[in-house]
């Protein structure tokens, strides 16, 4: 009824972006004659996505000493990596490139797989190639996605210079500052999650505390690795409670960030639930819902700074907080560079093998890091990004977001009152409108990404410069 609706009859107006999406699923709907090969193709990519999980669960992956208990070297990185032994760090950073170097070849001709039969699928639907097909999704073009890659790599000298004053050595990147641990218990993290999200409104702060409390029986995690998936999400359904899953709640930073994220999602849907917003409107773009839930994480960081009990506390924090910010504007654009340049070699006849992969990959983390010519295990990066795998082109998403949020972030300090209104709003209302339009109230003007860039990088900057202070 709405696609045989004219656009200007006012019932239409509030599903504008629903509109959109179901004309561009209409003009690149598979034909008839080529469904059975879409099919088949899509088939495939699932066959390679479990296959990639099957060989990751069977490397045999070193298990570190850490003085308190053995710990994965893939399963447990990110605590590795925050261990306060350097030597620690060293061998685990070690252990973990050696057990993807052992799978490399099985790992890279899964991946070329997954590319070669997205490439396809979006061909079967009129697209040019899958970033095509992907990009179209998101609302944007190649050579929008192509104008926001290269103005965040016109700032990429900052990001660098911010990592030659954390060091030389890739394992020591996430080090704690001297002696300091990070450690909280489930319910001291929904405290102070609690209290950082208060910009966001109390509705928000007051339904992320919901989901957080074990008394809500909103949660289901583990802090054992078990055979539980390792994963984590929440499920939003009109009607009942949201709820979060967290597969396995390692004792470390990112661990707790990476929960609150998820909790986010589940805020997101639980207010839309609260005010009735249409089941029709509640699926918008991945960038805008992903914006959403990485603001919280920069919050927390945040909160957790100005909690800090000590120096070194503190500047652990603050740390945190601009490796995520960096992460945001920086890391996101390399990954999302690294993605269309894979399926652009595909199509292109010259993406074969493991070597070819590392070799792109290496020519991309170039423009951007500091270390892959002293560190070649840097060169199978391709091989951790579970997301190539297992939701191909999604990693683009981040970018967009990434950069959404960052400004938010900053527009949270400001105008507290008025921003945690407009964010209320724009939480609630769903997707009706162009996600671009919706975003107008609350940062001020029309979405200009090469601007956000800019803004978002000067952020970045500030923020160096008082943590150096």
């Amino acid at each position: 009824m709405l696609l045989s609706s004219p656009s200007s009859e006012a019932w239409t107006q509030p599903y504008a972006f629903l509109r959109a999406r179901a004309e561009r699923a209409r003009d690149h709907k598979v034909s008839v004659d080529q469904q059975a090969a879409f099919d088949a193709l899509s088939d495939q990519v699932d066959q390679l996505s479990r296959a990639y999980r099957e060989i990751l669960q069977a490397v045999p992956f070193e298990s570190v000493e850490t003085g308190q208990k053995r710990l994965n070297a893939f399963v447990d990185n990110k605590t590795l990596m925050s261990n306060p032994d350097g030597k620690v760090r060293a061998i685990s950073w070690r252990a973990y490139w050696d057990g993807v170097n052992s799978q490399s070849e099985r790992l890279g001709q899964t991946l070329i797989g997954i590319v070669r039969s997205e490439n396809a699928m979006a061909a079967l639907r009129g697209y040019r190639d899958a970033p095509e097909a992907h990009y179209a999704a998101m609302g944007l073009t190649r050579d929008e996605v192509t104008e926001t890659l290269a103005q965040v790599e016109s700032h990429v000298s900052a990001w660098q210079a911010y990592q030659t004053v954390k060091g030389d050595k890739p394992w020591d990147m996430s080090a704690p500052v001297g002696s300091f641990a990070h450690h909280l218990t489930v319910d001291q993290l929904r405290q102070v999650a609690t209290r950082a999200v208060a910009p966001l409104g109390k509705h928000h702060a007051e339904e992320l505390s919901r989901v957080l409390d074990a008394r809500e029986q909103r949660m289901d995690l583990s802090s054992e690795i078990g055979s539980r998936a390792k994963d984590a999400f929440s499920i939003t359904a009109p009607e009942v409670p949201s709820v979060l899953y967290v597969g396995y709640r390692r004792d470390d930073l990112e661990s707790d960030v990476e929960l609150i994220h998820e909790a986010a999602h589940a805020v997101h849907g639980q207010l839309m639930n609260d005010a009735q917003t249409s089941p029709l409107t509640r699926n918008g773009p991945s960038w805008m819902i992903e914006a959403f839930a990485i603001l919280d994480e920069l919050l927390l960081r945040e909160q957790l700074a100005k909690e800090a009990k000590t120096p070194q506390a503190r500047e652990f924090y603050l740390r945190s907080l601009l490796d995520d910010i960096a992460l945001q504007i920086f890391t996101s654009a390399e990954e999302a560079q690294l993605e269309r340049d894979l399926y652009d070699s595909q199509a292109a006849g010259t993406l074969q093998s493991a070597a070819d992969l590392s070799r792109l990959t290496t020519a991309v983390l170039q423009r951007y890091e500091r270390w892959p010519q002293a560190h070649p295990e840097l060169a199978e990066t391709w091989a951790t990004k579970r997301l190539f795998y297992e939701d191909p082109m999604y990693l683009t998403n981040y970018l967009y977001a990434g950069l959404v949020a960052v400004k938010l972030f900053e527009l949270s300090h400001e105008h507290k009152a008025e921003f945690a209104s407009q964010y209320r709003s724009l939480e609630e209302q769903g997707f009706g409108q162009y996600p671009n339009a919706a975003l107008e109230k609350v940062l001020g003007g029309k979405v200009d990404w090469s601007r956000l860039v800019d803004e978002d990088a000067d952020f970045f900057n500030r923020q160096v410069r008082l943590l150096n202070q």
